[in-house]
């Protein structure tokens, strides 16, 4: 376009990259236009101009350990967030939403604070739960905002399968009581004979 006449608008594109170390902000840039006025004199006007640098901030979730299995349905599950992009996050909060299959037996709301880029965190809800489940889902809700204080709001489901404790590596005491048991009925059976052996002798 050679011309721009009064009250006309123009369109400049230009395409620029970060630098790989450029963290998310504003930043002041500067803009020089030269041209022709209508009385035929070179102008040039220069102007400052802020330009955004960000990305959307992307949280993974996943249970990161769990006390819980079949046959201890009560207990803690550990929820382990990660920042897994460029974007810093900050003041994320969680919040363990109700559900038909478990009861939420502590503060069901936990403040994890900043996460910035490739960090992670983890934050334990203990719940009970229901006797039938053998797989639930964890739905949490989580807030936060970026590093220009724009708010997010989540909803997420976490996917926990509840697994025996032979899965788990978790010994059953169950066994162990077994053996205590069968070992007092094999002392008392022997006691028995023996007393019964020696009032027999003491009779003859």
């Amino acid at each position: 376009m050679s011309e721009i006449k009064p009250d006309e608008e123009f369109k400049f594109d230009f395409n620029i990259i970060t630098l790989p170390k450029t963290t998310e902000g504003v930043y002041k840039a500067f803009l020089s236009i030269n041209y022709v006025n209508y009385v035929g004199e070179e102008r040039e006007d220069n102007y400052s101009v802020g330009i955004v640098v960000k990305s959307i901030p992307k949280i993974f979730a996943q249970i990161e350990k769990a006390d819980i299995y079949q046959g201890k349905r009560n207990g803690d599950i550990t929820l382990l967030f990660t920042n897994n992009d460029l974007a810093n996050i900050k003041f994320l909060t969680s919040e363990l939403q109700n559900s038909e299959d478990y009861e939420i037996i502590s503060n069901n709301k936990k403040y994890i604070g900043d996460l910035d880029s490739g960090d992670f965190q983890s934050t334990v809800f203990t719940i009970n739960v229901k006797d039938n489940m053998d797989e639930i889902r964890i739905p949490v809700k989580i807030t936060y905002k970026d590093s220009l204080n724009k708010d997010y709001t989540e909803n997420l489901e976490i996917p926990f399968k509840i697994r025996s404790a032979k899965e788990l590596g978790i010994k059953d005491n169950s066994y162990y009581w077994i053996i205590f048991v069968l070992l007092v009925v094999v002392i008392a059976i022997i006691y028995i004979y023996r007393k019964n052996i020696f009032k027999s002798r003491y009779e003859e």
